[in-house]
C-alpha cells in the first residue's frame, strides 16, 4: 500500500523530471514503499538524498548484463572482497571453504546478472526459484546504487520475492526492509550447517 508515503507518485514524477534523471520518465512500478523507475529503486523516504547524489551519467551506464562462465573468476573475486568488507563474523576457514563451492557449483545453480562499471563487474545478483541467493557488490562501488539496481532487476525481471540474510549482517537486513521485505522466519544454521543464523525474508504484497 502507498498509504502514508511522504511522496506521492506525482511528486516523484516531478522530481525525476526536475533533476533530469532520464530524458523520458518511463514506467514507474511500486512495491510498497519502493518505487522502481526503469529499474532504479527509489524509496520515498530516501528520495531527496538519492536525488542529491544522483549522477545521470552513472545510471545511464549502469546496464544489467547476463553472466557467462567466462565471468566466474571475476565474480568470485567480487564475492570475496564484498564478504571480507561485510561479513566480519565469517572465519577465514569458512571463506576458504565456500569459495570453491560457489565457483564450481553455486554459480551454475542460479540465474546470474551483473552490473558493469568502468569495464569491470561492480556487483552481481543470483536468483533461483524466486529466492535471491546472492547479492554482492564490490566495496569500490558501495553506496552508488549498484545493489539497488540489481535488486530492482531481480524483482521485476527474475520474479524474486524472497531472500535469506545472515542475522549477523544487520545492514543487509535493513537494506531489504527498506525495499519492502519483511521477516517471516529464522533458522539457527546456515545452508552449510554452520552456526550462522539466517533470517528468512519475503517481499510484502501490494
Amino acid at each position: 500500500s502507498l498509504t502514508g508515503s511522504i511522496y506521492s507518485i506525482a511528486t516523484i514524477y516531478g522530481n525525476i523530471a526536475k533533476h533530469k534523471l532520464k530524458p523520458q520518465i518511463g514506467r514507474l512500478l511500486s512495491f510498497n514503499s519502493m518505487f522502481i523507475h526503469n529499474g532504479l529503486a527509489l524509496w520515498p523516504t530516501r528520495l531527496p538524498h538519492l536525488l542529491k547524489r544522483y549522477d545521470p551519467g552513472t545510471y545511464v551506464s549502469m546496464e544489467i548484463k547476463q553472466v557467462t562462465k567466462e565471468h566466474y573468476q571475476e565474480l568470485i573475486n567480487v564475492w570475496e572482497r564484498s564478504v571480507r568488507a561485510t561479513h566480519h563474523f565469517l572465519p577465514e576457514e569458512n571463506i576458504a571453504e565456500l569459495k570453491p563451492l560457489i565457483l564450481q557449483h553455486y554459480f551454475d545453480a542460479v540465474a546470474l546478472r551483473c552490473v558493469i562499471q568502468n569495464s569491470e563487474i561492480a556487483g552481481f545478483v543470483g536468483v533461483a526459484d524466486s529466492n535471491i541467493e546472492m547479492l554482492f557488490v564490490d566495496p569500490t562501488y558501495f553506496r552508488q546504487g549498484v545493489g539497488s539496481r540489481l535488486i530492482a532487476y531481480a524483482i521485476t525481471q527474475l520474479k524474486a520475492s524472497k531472500v535469506d540474510v545472515n542475522e549477523q549482517n544487520p545492514k543487509a537486513m535493513a537494506f531489504y526492509e527498506k525495499i519492502g521485505f519483511k521477516k517471516v522466519g529464522r533458522s539457527d544454521l546456515d545452508g552449510q550447517g554452520n552456526p550462522f543464523p539466517l533470517i528468512h525474508m519475503q517481499l510484502n504484497e501490494l
